[in-house]
């Protein structure tokens, strides 16, 4: 049963809504109550009415950051149990001293460590407090140590968790504990704009450059868990000329950004125009500024979008009621295959059934030391998901439910991202008031790249767009009519996702390959031609046109020109309703491409030894083989701006070369 606290109209804080409250553990003076608490609303007063109660407190924080905010709050008088030197002296120096109650603050690795320093006792002496309990299990995949952290908190006799956004708790322990929400008697909703962008990154961009030029003193806080969209923030920014840009992370992100755009808060102020903020800066920051709140989403990695439970904590750093606006804007199309790799929730339950089988077994081993042995090996090996498994008290083996509740929050935010966004919308719309949707299809700075970029610098840009775009792709082709090699890697995006259906990462190791073989092999034909001779040769292998083109080129006798080449195949092509874009003279280079691309050969001075086999390039990379539909209604035409193109079309089995045709054919070329 959830118990509702209502904080009464014209209130502000929890404090008010908890004086109404009649609950065994809590009476005025006392710190928060007993169990899980839902306060929904950031800023609440949830710490401060803790670290100012007459109960002697152990507060549990995700970040050092946090830790070291609250411990400087001269109206706490609190102690920060810091970690490494020091840590068993300091905090003794404190239980002695005269201040009462006391007030212990503690990141979350590090709460085991209490009872070893201050005796198990403190299990009732003290109330343990988890404040953005949530983070715990959204970190829980790389933070190991978080379930200990659990396991520490349950020997409380009082015990608390908080989070504005909480994620359900599947560990029956912590899900049994009374649960709490707050709610706000006649609630306002604030307001949010919801933008979908091609680019979202380039998009926020413009708008910054277009609202600072109207007013200079404006300020933005971005907050954006991507460090390549960050890069990309701050280069759009830059070739506009604006660099009033300082970023708020974990110094692992600020390593791989120029020294000069570290920033961080001093009396509670953003320190630039434009301050973007990673997820360690979601929870618990306090900021008393008057500014415009940004989310950008982005979907290359679960991680980087945004979620409603993330977007509030993110807007709710404002503690004076200043932002000026508040929009969130995310990637549309959305890429899904981030998410591919979460099971079901039915697959979950299963995998945890399993898990907990191998955890009652070992720990049923007699001796400590060889079940400790053995769980120690089963926590190395990670057989599964990192971190399924940890180690508890010591030599037990246990499975981690942070993690199963983790998958199970990522799996929602992956439903809640389909349909071009519908649930999240709902969502959203719970908590704010959508005043304005914007739907922007800018495809950004790629329309003007440079001409002199190479193939593999192209691809460094391109890739930033993801291949969940395949329309956009085509779009900046078509308005780079002057570039072959741009428009070849968009091409090749577009066949590979739009025919295949082939995953973001498959395509960009596909289209490494395809630049690979070109500047080895072809390079005396551009990018754009080259992709477009791919597609013929495909076409031509799987109507089986290449067999009679073979057989044609055998009865010629004498040396063959590059039209002599181009006359038999044509013949084929123009009976197969297929064309060779525009030109009615194909060069002699395109003709041998086309040539060197369809046929197995040697090469002995102009001779070409043909062995019989097709598609020797896709045969050295069979990237091209995933999944593939079968029996498919087949046209061999796509059109591209004012050229035709060869679909990509057919099966491609992993024994590319065909059958022998039974002898080797010789054919010299000429260029004459």
């Amino acid at each position: 049963m959830v118990k509702k606290l209502i904080i009464p109209k014209g209130e502000e804080y929890l404090i008010a809504a908890l004086d109404e409250l009649k609950h065994p553990f809590f009476k005025k003076g006392d710190g928060l109550p007993h169990g899980i608490i839902d306060k929904r609303y950031t800023g609440i007063g949830a710490t401060t009415l803790q670290l100012t109660s007459n109960t002697n407190t152990i507060l549990v924080l995700p970040f050092v950051r946090l830790a070291e905010e609250k411990a400087n709050n001269p109206d706490f008088n609190a102690h920060y149990c810091k970690a490494g030197y020091g840590f068993e002296k300091n905090i003794q120096k404190y239980i002695e001293s005269d201040i009462e109650p006391k007030r212990l603050i503690i990141v979350a690795d590090n709460l085991h460590k209490l009872p070893e320093v201050l005796g198990e006792d403190i299990y009732d002496k003290y109330q343990v407090v988890i404040d953005e309990c949530e983070i715990l299990q959204t970190q829980s995949g790389f933070r190991n140590v978080l379930p200990r952290c659990i396991d520490e908190f349950l020997k409380y006799s009082k015990k608390t968790l908080v989070s504005a956004t909480p994620i359900y708790f599947t560990d029956t322990n912590l899900d049994s504990l009374p649960k709490i929400e707050v709610q706000r008697e006649n609630e306002a909703k604030k307001n949010l704009i919801l933008i979908k962008a091609v680019d979202p990154c380039h998009f926020v961009s413009k708008k910054i450059i277009t609202s600072t030029n109207n007013n200079k003193n404006e300020k933005f806080l971005i907050g954006c868990n991507s460090t390549k969209g960050i890069k990309n923030i701050i280069e759009y920014l830059s070739t506009s000329g604006f660099d009033k840009v300082k970023v708020l992370a974990s110094d692992y992100t600020l390593k791989k950004l120029k020294p000069k755009y570290s920033g961080e808060l001093k009396n509670f102020k953003l320190p630039a125009q434009v301050t973007i903020c990673t997820s360690a800066y979601y929870s618990g920051l306090d900021i008393k500024d008057k500014f415009h709140l940004v989310g950008v989403s982005l979907d290359e990695e679960i991680h980087q979008s945004f979620s409603v439970e993330s977007f509030v904590q993110f807007e709710g750093r404002e503690r004076t009621d200043s932002i000026i606006s508040r929009a969130l804007v995310v990637k549309s199309p959305f890429d899904h295959s981030c998410f591919e790799s979460i099971p079901t929730k039915e697959q979950l339950n299963e995998k945890f059934k399993s898990l907990n089988n191998v955890v009652d077994s070992v720990n049923k081993i007699e001796g400590s030391l060889d079940r400790k042995a053995i769980a120690e090996a089963i926590v190395k090996a990670e057989l599964d998901i990192d971190g399924l498994y940890y180690l508890k008290e010591g030599s037990l083996l246990a499975s981690n439910h942070l993690i199963y509740d983790l998958l199970k929050h990522e799996k929602g935010k992956d439903l809640a991202f389909k349909d071009d966004y519908r649930e999240l919308e709902i969502k959203l719309a719970s908590r704010f008031t959508i005043t304005k949707k914007i739907r922007d299809k800018e495809i950004g700075p790629y329309l003007n790249l440079s001409k002199s970029l190479t193939l593999n610098e192209y691809l460094t840009h391109i890739t930033e767009l993801i291949p969940s775009q395949p329309h956009t792709l085509y779009s900046i082709a078509r308005a780079n009519n002057y570039d072959s090699k741009l428009r070849g890697i968009c091409l090749s995006f577009f066949i590979g996702f739009h025919e295949y259906g082939i995953n973001g990462r498959m395509i960009i190791q596909f289209l490494k390959n395809l630049i690979k073989e070109y500047n080895d092999n072809h390079a005396n034909v551009s990018f754009l031609r080259f992709i477009e001779i791919i597609g013929l040769a495909f076409s031509l292998n799987k109507t089986g046109k290449l067999k009679s083109i073979l057989s044609k080129l055998q009865g010629l006798k004498k040396p063959l020109s590059a039209k002599d080449i181009w006359l038999v195949f044509s013949e084929v092509i123009e009976t197969n309703e297929l064309s060779f874009g525009t030109n009615s003279s194909p060069k002699y280079n395109e003709v041998l491409c086309l040539f060197k691309i369809a046929f197995t050969h040697e090469i002995k001075s102009k001779k070409y030894i043909v062995k019989g086999g097709f598609f020797p390039f896709f045969h050295k990379y069979e990237v091209i083989n995933h999944r593939l539909e079968k029996d498919r209604d087949l046209k061999p035409t796509v059109y591209f701006g004012t050229r035709f193109i060869s679909r990509f079309i057919g099966e491609v089995e992993e024994g590319i070369l065909m059958d022998k045709l039974g002898l080797d054919v010789i054919i010299e070329l000429s260029k004459s």
